[in-house]
């Protein structure tokens, strides 16, 4: 193994710094050793200088650029008492040195602006249980998010942390989300795009429509509020458009029937994700039970199948909202010392 070779493991091996200096010289390019110990000689010769001198000998090799002269000080009698062996070794006691001396010497950056708290939200954190059914929605029903975010906000709830950081940014340029989410968030949206402009730069431009949170709990059949319709791909067709007001029973024979004499097939899917998005929620399980059932189309099973877990989870989306709304409100009843019904004054 050469000398460079020997210094380069070493110092490796060594794990100090000794390559954090750029030196831009070719390898095939040769220097004379006279120059270099006529730069090293010089008297206004700084550490900072010599640090870029060890850098290149050991990236060039001790037998092309010999090991520089230590300034005069303490370095150079440490150098002289260590009684290197050859040029290799010399660099890399010079090397260790110098490395141990400019962390010694780093001093501290002036301390940054203390970051301003976040304003307060007084609404209750979004319940545990509606969480995970956020995350549920998110990987597998998208389509639902919308109705979500704004029964979370209708119901008086604030979304957790995490989800506001990961909707914000999936969302960063649907100005129409964006405003759901920030509704939803609360005042941590504007706090974030104050701190990250860049993945929050949405959030300070979206502005929500307002979605009052009821002072009682939130029906479960209530529509969701207009806020919600921020996508609406396309109309319903003539034929399945009655179905959005229609009794349970007619929708959900016309669904079943359709599906299992293949009138409805796969191409239909993304109107029928969109029907079941809009329907009454007191249809969602007992359609979601009635399709589950009515599986026996082999070329829309899977279709099927889909729609009956769509129908299941936006019913359990509301009630788990509805029912975390109504807790909600009975704690904060307590709390109050009131009580419903006739004899609350007793």
């Amino acid at each position: 193994m050469s000398a460079s070779d020997a210094v380069l493991a070493a110092a490796v091996d060594a794990d100090v710094d000794a390559f954090d200096v750029a030196v831009d010289v070719e390898a095939d390019v040769d220097v004379d050793a006279s120059v270099c110990a006529a730069v090293d000689a010089q008297p206004s010769l700084t550490l900072a200088d010599h640090w870029a001198a060890l850098a290149s000998a050991a990236l060039l090799g001790t037998d092309r650029r010999p090991a520089p002269t230590p300034p005069p000080g303490a370095l150079a009698d440490l150098v002289g008492a260590s009684r290197p062996a050859d040029d290799a070794e010399s660099v890399l006691v010079q090397v260790a040195a110098l490395a141990a001396a400019r962390r010694a010497g780093l001093r501290p950056a002036p301390a940054a602006p203390r970051l301003a708290s976040c304003p307060d939200d007084d609404r209750p954190l979004c319940p545990p249980a509606a969480g995970r059914r956020l995350d549920e929605l998110i990987e597998a029903w998208p389509e639902l998010v919308d109705e979500w975010l704004t029964r979370l906000a209708a119901a008086g709830f604030r979304l957790r942390p995490q989800h506001v950081v990961a909707l914000a940014i999936r969302h960063r340029t649907d100005v129409a989300r964006r405003a759901l989410i920030d509704q939803a968030a609360g005042p941590l949206a504007p706090w974030l795009a104050g701190l990250f402009p860049t993945q929050f730069a949405g959030a300070a431009r979206s502005r929500a429509r307002p979605v009052a949170p009821s002072n009682a709990a939130p029906s479960s059949t209530a529509p969701p509020s207009t806020a919600a319709a921020v996508d609406e791909p396309f109309p319903l067709p003539p034929d399945l458009a009655p179905l959005v007001g229609a009794a349970p029973a007619d929708v959900i024979g016309t669904l079943v029937d359709g599906l299992s004499r293949g009138r409805l097939a796969n191409r239909h899917r993304p109107v029928l994700v969109h029907l079941v998005r809009r329907l009454d929620p007191a249809i969602l399980a007992p359609l979601a039970e009635a399709l589950s059932r009515a599986g026996t189309n082999p070329s829309t099973l899977g279709l099927t199948m889909s729609l009956a877990d769509m129908a299941r989870t936006r019913a359990a989306m509301i009630t788990e909202l509805t029912e975390s709304a109504t807790d909600e409100q009975n704690e904060q009843n307590e709390q109050n010392g009131t009580t419903d019904g006739p004899d609350a004054s007793t």
